[in-house]
């Protein structure tokens, strides 16, 4: 491992070990677990992989990307539709939702 990766790691425990000893009681540690807004996410991605898997929004996807016309079209029709959406909707779920899967935009060269 190079000095750059060393430094990473020293960084990285000094910053846990300051955080654990003098700036973090543990009831204050583990009451992010009691926060509803991280299962929420982490729920959210598992929809997201379920809808991705099932294909249910792909019609939706092709019908708001279009094909073939390049990443700087289907970037453009992608914004009204995530716009629209963000106006009623937490932002997290349209993320998760509309963001391209692995290899749909940029496969082709696109």
């Amino acid at each position: 491992m190079s000095w750059h990766g060393w430094v990473t790691l020293l960084v990285v425990a000094d910053t846990v070990y300051v955080l654990a000893r003098d700036l973090l009681t543990p009831g204050e540690a583990f009451a992010g677990f009691s926060n509803p807004a991280p299962i929420t996410v982490a729920a959210l991605y598992v929809l997201t992989r379920a809808v991705e898997k099932t294909g249910a929004l792909q019609p939706v996807v092709n019908a708001t990307l279009g094909e073939g016309r390049g990443l700087r079209a289907s970037l453009a029709r992608l914004l009204l539709p995530s716009a629209a959406a963000s106006g009623f909707l937490n932002n997290t779920p349209i993320v998760t939702m509309l963001v391209p899967q692995e290899g749909y935009i940029g496969a082709n060269g696109a």
